[in-house]
């Protein structure tokens, strides 16, 4: 398993707007379900964590999805653009964007 992490530094002022986005266009890629991490939310892909930083570097919104290795995900991203509905509409409202994949440790309770 992989873990792709998101990182976007927003225009100031803009966090609230991304996430009412995000949330909106969501729902074409997972179905949330509140039974815990990945438990009846997949559609396409798990979301691990999604949110924006309080502390530290603030205007920061960061998401992060679980996939099989780096082909599912390529896969994936593939599809969950086809019908328009994915990525949210958030062009303009980012400074800067940082991706990673990220391996989880072998004690880690994600792997």
């Amino acid at each position: 398993m992989i873990f792709e992490m998101r990182t976007y530094r927003l225009q100031p002022g803009s966090v609230p707007e991304v996430e009412k986005r995000f949330g909106e266009a969501l729902t074409d890629r997972v179905k949330v379900s509140p039974l815990g991490a990945f438990q009846g939310r997949v559609k396409l892909s798990p979301l691990a964590a999604a949110g924006h930083t309080e502390l530290g570097p603030l205007n920061q919104w960061i998401h992060i999805w679980a996939y099989k290795d780096a082909n599912e995900r390529a896969r994936i991203r593939d599809e969950s653009r086809k019908d328009g509905n994915w990525p949210p509409a958030t062009r303009g409202m980012f400074i800067k964007q940082e991706n990673m994949l990220v391996v989880p440790s072998s004690f880690s309770p994600l792997k």
